[in-house]
């Protein structure tokens, strides 16, 4: 009583003294009394077990004493102070409520660390002194607040309804087998759906003064917080799971979409998008982790599902073509972010899952199968790539779809539970049949579009200067598998492990056929492709269209081969080589048709000689060096006689079409000048000898006649012969293109017999005698000293041949051997005159005629007195030098002449006197000599001017 009567007079003192003091002192005098009362009458008892009812006490006696001290506000103070400053009224309503929130956490934070049921003493907070305390905090604290501002209208409501659904799941204690968490969990869930519905609602009803946005923003994530920690705390236990917790993540989620339509925030399409996952594997981890992969896929199907739910809401609010308002973007703008993240995470989940499951099965690995939630998720996957195709920014949708149907490809192969060979050869087929209908789809929507959309610029979020494009990745990723899928179509044809798979769904199909099959697929795939995308994706595509069909026709013969150990790689490379053959012939003859007409296929099939040259170039090298490999003295190459003719034909064909190139104006893909021209001249002659050595590998038997043997240098020779003469016509035929390669391989075609001429045995001088009469016609023909030159030395060799077969030594005649030499030296000299100066062609002369009269000299002071022929021929040469000289009035001649003349007179007349003891030959010889020099000078005391003027002439003779 005293302490009623203190707290009276307290309440007196602040209406008289306008002292909110005195009110506070008179409110704590009220709650010290209640607090006395209830410990009065639960003296006996234990604190534990009557706090709650000392709490209710006060919390009710904090409100009414907050309810009269609002209610009397007026008396208390002035009219003119602000509602806002009065910090001990805001205590003292605010002491009753945390003690109420303190009492409404108590089941929230029980039913969190024990799920299954309420406590007795928990359970009797929802008695109605329970409801009582609620409803007088709920009244003073929401009138204080609403005084303070308007504002606080939704807050005292969410906060009134949160607290009524806590004192609810405390009628709920009785329930076993987590109802009483149920109950909490749902009615949580369900107040954050209504606090988000009630935002644009109340906006739409004018309420958005009591209720502000940023408070129902507030309000409604930290209640879906709560409820989506509540719901995954205990899922993992949940007797009823999955559906009742999944169903309130699903609130949880269908909040946060409703927060992110009416805000257009990202971050909520964010979390409604995520809380799915959540879902996802609360529902996967009720029914227990039956594959490794699931938990995945799980993720993978609801991140696809997001996707495109918030893509379809993109679509549906740019369609209805509504913003919110000022400064807010489109729903499809703000869920952008999500849906690309999304969408682009499960796709690159899924190729992962699938290449990983495809190359496990490849390698033999036991792993998981996909099973039916693998389909699903990716085709939730690609239902929201399909979504996005009209998001312009998103660079990489049409890859994904392609992507994502590759992925298909590989779930597909997974699926059958295929390993090694068969699954190399199943996908084979599969990737041809996807890259067909990739095209097929590709040539479909760009037909859809208008023409110039292959050429315009799509936006991407790449950089502007990579040039990158939708089409063009997806074009890229087209060409990818294309490549993969030919070289697994190579495989399956040239392997014959594969003639023991078979395809499930169609039995005719089995074998290696299925590797030209798939080939001929690809071919319509890149023929298709070649029609669509920019000019620069057509045009690697047309080029692909060639090298594909010469794959196809290598598949095709690989596939028609026997197996045979023995010559199976032969076999196959020449199948090799026909096909890169065919593949160019067929390039170049799109080139020459398409040069006029269509300009796009001839820059194509351009660059396709030129792919398909380098590999028909080393296959023809490989055929050739497996036959000299395999190559038998007795039998030669064991080689099938298709084989042989496929070589021999494509050799023949190759030829034909060089010179073909090589003489048409036009024909040349590679636009060459007449000079580049006649490079393929060049290669026909070098295919004819790569011809015939083929030939003499494979059908040595048609080189057993011994004619060849024999006289294989004179049919070079003859080859020689009929190339100049063919040279020589084409000349005259004004084709240079063809002469020029024909005259210079012929001019190189005698040194082959004459390179073999000191390695082989049996060597004739008739070969050097006919190239010198081969450069001999050559050099009159063309006038060219070269020619002449090599005529001369071919001769000369000849002759030396000729002296050694009939064992004339050099040493025992040297004339033989080196005048022939010095004769023509003196003749080019001759024939060179004027293109020599003075000095060069008297060292020739000097050198020339010192070389045939030392030879012979020489010979003839060996053998003086053996011969009587060795000093007539020296006496010849010298009497035939000196007439020569007088005759062309060249000193040189004259001078040698006279010198080896009496060289020659005087060791005669030694050789008599001395050695045979005629004397008389000696003294005869000194009487005319001195009747000579007296001679000599009565013609120079008589006619002595004419003597020193024929002298004078002399001296102006050629050296």
């Amino acid at each position: 009583a005293a302490i009623a009567i203190a707290s009276l007079s307290g309440a007196v003192m602040a209406v008289w003294l306008r002292r909110e003091g005195w009110a506070l002192a008179a409110a704590m005098g009220v709650n010290l009394a209640a607090s006395l009362i209830v410990w009065h009458y639960r003296y006996d008892d234990h604190l534990v077990d009557w706090w709650i009812d000392l709490t209710w006490a006060n919390i009710i006696a904090s409100a009414t004493v907050g309810l009269v001290w609002l209610a009397a506000a007026g008396r208390l103070y002035p009219k003119q102070e602000p509602a806002g400053e009065r910090p001990l009224l805001t205590f003292q309503v605010t002491l009753p409520a945390v003690g109420q929130a303190i009492l409404c956490l108590l089941p929230v934070v029980w039913l969190a660390t024990q799920p299954e049921r309420l406590p007795e003493w928990i359970a009797a907070l929802g008695c109605p002194v329970g409801w009582l305390a609620l409803g007088l905090t709920v009244a003073a604290t929401g009138w204080r607040w609403l005084d303070i501002s308007r504002k606080n209208g939704a807050s005292i409501v969410v906060a009134s309804v949160l607290g009524a659904a806590a004192l609810s799941t405390c009628h709920t204690g009785s329930l076993a087998d987590f109802g009483s968490y149920y109950f909490l969990v749902t009615s949580l869930a369900a107040i954050g759906l209504l606090i988000a519905i009630a935002g644009p609602l109340g906006v739409r009803l004018g309420l958005e003064p009591f209720s502000p946005r940023r408070a129902i923003v507030a309000w409604a994530t930290a209640v879906g917080l709560l409820v989506f920690v509540l719901s995954l705390l205990h899922c993992g236990i949940d007797p009823h799971r999955p559906w009742w917790f999944a169903s309130t993540l699903i609130s949880v989620s269908v909040a946060a979409g409703l927060l992110a339509w009416w805000l257009r925030w990202t971050v909520y399409v964010f979390a409604s998008g995520l809380v799915l996952n959540a879902v996802g594997m609360v529902v996967w981890y009720a029914r227990g982790p039956e594959t490794a992969a699931s938990p995945i896929e799980v993720n993978v199907l609801c991140l696809g599902v997001g996707s495109a739910l918030w893509s379809a809401i993109g679509w549906l609010s740019r369609w209805r073509r509504k913003d919110s308002s000022a400064g807010c973007p489109r729903m499809d703008v703000a869920a952008a972010g999500y849906t690309r993240l999304a969408a682009g995470a499960a796709l690159l989940v899924s190729i992962v899952l699938a290449a990983s499951r495809v190359a496990a099965g490849a390698v033999e690995i036991d792993h998981v199968c996909a099973d039916t939630l693998s389909w699903i998720s990716l085709g939730a996957t690609a239902v929201a790539l399909v979504l996005l195709l009209g998001d312009g920014a998103v660079w990489w949708t049409r890859p994904g779809l392609y992507l994502a149907g590759l992925s298909g490809v590989g779930l597909a192969l997974d699926t059958r539970w295929l390993t090694g060979r068969q699954l190399a050869w199943t996908a084979t087929i599969d990737l041809a049949v996807f890259a067909l209908a990739a095209a097929a789809v590709g040539w479909i929507t760009s037909r859809r579009q208008p023409s110039d959309a292959s050429e315009q610029e799509t936006p991407t979020i790449l950089p502007r200067e990579m040039g990158l494009s939708s089409a063009d990745l997806f074009s890229s990723l087209q060409q990818i598998v294309v490549v993969a899928t030919a070289v697994l179509a190579a495989w399956v044809s040239l392997d014959h492990a594969f003639d023991a798979c078979a395809y499930s769904e169609a039995g005719l199909l089995a074998g290696r056929v299925a590797g030209p099959l798939a080939a001929a697929l690809l071919l319509a795939a890149s023929w298709v492709m070649s029609g669509q995308g920019n000019q620069a994706s057509r045009a690697d595509w047309r080029l692909n269209t060639m090298l594909v069909t010469a794959a196809m026709l290598c598949c095709a013969g690989w596939w028609r081969l026997a197996a045979d150990p023995a010559t199976l790689w032969l076999h196959r490379a020449v199948v090799l080589m026909a096909g890169t053959a065919l593949g160019a012939a067929g390039s170049v003859a799109i080139a020459v048709r398409s040069r006029s007409s269509d300009g796009r296929w001839f820059a194509a099939s351009r660059r396709a000689v030129v792919a398909l040259g380098v590999p028909g170039v080393a296959s023809l090298a490989l055929v050739m060096g497996l036959e000299v490999y395999f190559y038998q003295p007795d039998d030669g190459t064991p080689m099938a006689g298709w084989a042989i003719a496929t070589v021999a034909a494509t050799l023949l064909g190759l030829m034909a079409g060089c010179i073909w190139l090589a003489v048409v104006p036009g024909a040349d893909p590679m636009n060459g000048t007449l000079r580049r021209r006649t490079i393929y001249v060049y290669a026909a002659e070098l295919i004819g000898a790569v011809l015939g050595l083929h030939l003499w590998l494979t059908m040595p038997e048609l080189f057993r006649l011994g004619i060849i043997e024999k006289y294989w240098q004179f049919l070079v020779m003859g080859v020689a012969f009929v190339g100049a003469g063919l040279a020589e016509w084409f000349q005259r035929l004004r084709l240079p293109v063809l002469a020029e390669p024909l005259e210079r391989t012929a001019l190189a075609l005698p040194l082959v017999p004459a390179l073999g001429f000191w390695f082989l045995p049996e060597g004739t001088p008739a070969f050097w005698f006919l190239a010198s009469l081969f450069y001999g016609v050559l050099a009159v023909g063309r006038r060219s000293a070269w020619m002449g030159l090599a005529a001369v030395v071919t001769g000369n060799l000849g002759l030396w041949v000729l002296w050694d077969r009939w064992e004339l030594n050099f040493l025992d005649r040297p004339q033989l051997w080196l005048i022939p030499a010095a004769l023509c030296a003196l003749v080019a000299e001759y024939a060179h005159h004027d293109r020599l100066k003075e000095a060069q062609s008297a060292a020739i002369r000097y050198m020339a005629l010192s070389v045939i009269y030392v030879s012979s000299t020489v010979e003839f002071m060996r053998g003086v007195g053996e011969s009587i022929w060795l000093p007539l021929v020296l006496i010849g040469l010298s009497l035939a030098g000196v007439l020569l000289g007088i005759l062309l009035r060249v000193r040189s001649f004259v001078y040698l002449g006279v010198t080896f003349l009496l060289v020659v007179l005087v060791r005669m007349i030694l050789y008599a006197a001395f050695e045979q003891g005629q004397m008389w030959v000696f003294w005869s010889a000194c009487v005319c000599l001195g009747a000579m020099i007296i001679g000599l000078f009565a013609v120079l005391e008589k006619r002595r001017n004419d003597v020193l003027a024929a002298l004078d002439k002399f001296r102006r003779w050629e050296k």
